[in-house]
């Protein structure tokens, strides 16, 4: 597992509204961390790191996506997405 790899899967992680951020913020702490010992994008990540980073990965396959019903207000004509 490499800083890159884990850079790429925690940015796929996206909800505009912020139901999921619970669920996003340990990713991207391990993200601030792996930043803080000045890891290259292609080194394998500390044993230590890749403990955290597969128990997020195993929390983050356990959840589904649920699709929040979301509305734009239109004075004339009102748009459910």
């Amino acid at each position: 597992m490499t800083k890159r790899v884990v850079t790429f899967v925690s940015a796929k992680v996206y909800y505009v509204l912020g139901f999921y951020a619970p669920v996003i913020i340990p990713s991207k702490i391990l993200l601030q961390e792996l930043r803080k010992i000045q890891l290259t994008w292609d080194t394998t990540i500390p044993d230590h790191f890749g403990q955290k980073w597969h128990a997020w990965t195993s929390e983050l396959s356990a959840i589904s996506y649920k699709p929040v019903p979301q509305q734009v207000v239109n004075e004339d004509n009102p748009v459910v997405c």
